[in-house]
């Protein structure tokens, strides 16, 4: 049975006058004109109007505590931009609209400053509130009282940078909050990035700018500089474990989670807005060249300058793809599969593959692993895996806890990515190429070899996932053979289109020892078996490889073919332009009931 009426009907004077959570009950009761049918209850919390929930369940929902049309943010961005024009810039609050990422560091300095001289006192808040959540301060409540906890900094700046029109971003971290913005108009790719290494990349790109929030409440208060290099400290790989989430505020607004009404009444004319201490000086600019490069990049004059740009852009071959530079973090889950093609098939044939955990396992007990394979020859982990894999199971080498917290957050990534993508990301990744971009190149770079699309399921919250084959095609990681061929002239032909295969699906031996073959003769590349569970996306990739492949086709298009040949001029759209007469626009029409219909104008 399908209930089509969902709508509920809240009380919001009763909710906005919650000063503590409080504990409620949901009823559901079926009828039958008089008769009772079926009942329910569940148990629900109500919290108070100042409380978020935390990550776990309303994690996008924290953006509606970043409030920029709060009175006290009006306040904070007006003595922001008299910093600004006593440093000597134009006191102007305008976003992007310079399109140069120092002037967009600049606001995000002048904010600091600004709140800086508010002298604000820290506050301890409680255990666990990234994920058990806490009551926020308002930002006309922190100016007022002095006093704020790391989110609720966080929530400030973010307020005051969203009001000055630049795009910012809350960092979680276990037990800790801070924010960023970006100097450039984009955002992440979605709402809640739980992927540190997106952030990282960002902050390398001078594209994101993070800034330690509880700096502002040190005596005497922090540089913009030092907060800065505190915040990039926190999103290191070194401190990866720690990292939640970050959450883009103008993602959030995209999504219709607008900020909360602040039902305070703005200032009398003539109040004191101006803040407590002294404001800070302006940092000087860090080096911006790389982004102005990118950005200053000449225009094509030319057809084929303009799709060749257009495959640069879509072709991404920095080490910032995962596709070619794969480390180990919060979203990939490594496995000790010693038998990689008995894994594939077992997918290939439905099987419902167990992910356990090799420590929780504990296949050497109290045992030394080197005296055991002195005397044996063998190593009990390695054995251990392969009995595993007899029963459909694969052994990860991370301990129960981190293995689970690794899977969970795999699992919403690839939910996440099919609800707003419509195509699946989740990949076993098989193989491995370790290769350096030149031989005397000290740092080495893993790039994944075969990508077989997966599925991950469990029944419930507490029990196991599985790993279960999905219906799309296992590939070649076609983004390498792309840089192999551009960078280091290698070509693989052979593994750009059909791939082999043998009895239960492709031949993951003979794909390997293809790599192989190829790769012998090149200083620093090695093919190394070693598996993975990951997210992966191809998007840009399929239609890089779809512009090269079909642009005659493409061109059959007017508006491609616009695009293309004379961009700079005004698009001929074939048929009149002309705005319709006020006769035409007030022309009456019949009614739906009545079958006769007026159509102005057609074109197919």
């Amino acid at each position: 049975m399908t209930i089509s009426d969902r709508v509920v009907e809240l009380d919001p004077d009763y909710l906005a006058g919650l000063n503590e959570a409080e504990r409620g009950r949901a009823s559901f009761r079926l009828t039958v004109g008089d008769a009772l049918v079926a009942e329910a209850f569940e148990d629900v919390r109500l919290l108070a109007r100042d409380e978020w929930g935390g990550f776990g369940s309303m994690a996008a929902l924290l953006a509606a505590f970043v409030m920029p049309n709060d009175p006290a943010i009006a306040k904070i961005i007006k003595e922001a931009a008299n910093v600004l024009g006593n440093h000597g810039h134009s006191p102007a609050l305008d976003g992007y609209q310079s399109q140069d990422p120092r002037r967009s560091y600049m606001l995000g300095a002048a904010i600091w400053s600004a709140i800086s001289a508010r002298r604000l006192t820290y506050a301890e808040p409680p255990r666990s509130f990234e994920k058990n959540g806490q009551k926020v301060r308002r930002p006309a409540t922190i100016v007022e009282d002095g006093l704020a906890t790391c989110l609720d900094t966080s929530l400030l700046f973010a307020a005051a940078l969203e009001a000055v029109g630049l795009n910012s971003v809350i960092v979680l971290l276990d037990g800790h909050a801070y924010t960023g913005f970006w100097l450039v108009k984009k955002t992440f790719p979605n709402l809640l990035e739980t992927d540190a290494g997106e952030v990282r990349k960002a902050l390398s790109g001078k594209e994101l700018v993070t800034f330690e929030t509880t700096a502002v409440t040190h005596n005497p208060p922090s540089t913009f500089d030092d907060a800065m290099r505190i915040a990039r400290t926190s999103t290191s790989e070194q401190e990866e474990d720690r990292f939640v989430a970050a959450i883009d505020i103008t993602r959030a607004r995209m999504s219709q989670i607008r900020p909360m009404a602040s039902h305070q009444k703005p200032p009398e004319s003539g109040g004191d807005a101006s803040a407590e201490g002294v404001a800070l000086p302006l940092p000087p600019l860090p080096d911006f060249n790389a982004i102005l490069a990118d950005m200053a990049e000449e225009k094509p004059t030319t057809a084929a300058g303009r799709i060749d740009r257009w495959q640069r852009k879509l072709l991404d071959l920095s080490l910032r793809n995962r596709l070619l530079n794969f480390k180990d973090s919060k979203q990939a889950v490594p496995f000790l599969c010693p038998d990689v093609p008995f894994l594939e098939d077992r997918l290939a044939e439905q099987a419902r593959i167990r992910i356990i955990s090799l420590p929780e396992q504990n296949p050497l007990g109290d045992r030394d692993e080197k005296l055991h394979f002195q005397a044996t020859g063998k190593d009990i982990n390695v054995e251990f895996a392969l009995g595993a894999l007899q029963r459909d199971e694969v052994s990860s080498p991370l301990p129960p806890k981190d293995l689970d917290g690794r899977l969970t957050e795999i699992y919403r990534r690839a939910q996440n990515d099919m609800a707003e993508g419509g195509s699946n990301t989740l990949f076993l990744a098989v193989g491995f190429l370790r290769w350096k971009k030149s031989p005397e190149d000290v740092k080495a770079y893993r790039a994944p070899l075969l990508l077989v699309p997966v599925k991950l399921e469990r029944r419930s919250a507490s029990s196991r996932f599985h790993i279960l084959h999905h219906e799309d095609e296992v590939r070649f990681n076609s983004t390498l053979l792309q840089l192999l061929k551009k960078d280091f002239d290698l070509q693989l032909p052979q593994l750009e289109g059909t791939l082999p295969v043998d009895e239960n699906g492709i031949d993951v031996p003979m794909v390997l020892e293809m790599v192989r073959r190829a790769v012998r003769d090149v200083a620093g590349f090695e093919v190394i078996n070693e598996t993975a569970l990951s997210t992966f996306s191809f998007a840009k990739f399929l239609m890089w490889k779809d512009l090269v492949e079909r642009t005659d086709s493409l061109r059959q298009n007017r508006v491609v073919r616009h695009l293309i040949d004379s961009p700079e001029q005004a698009f001929e759209a074939g048929v009149s332009t002309a705005f319709p007469s006020e006769r035409d626009v007030d022309c009456w029409f019949p009614r739906r009931t009545e079958p006769v219909r007026r159509i102005i104008s057609i074109e197919n």
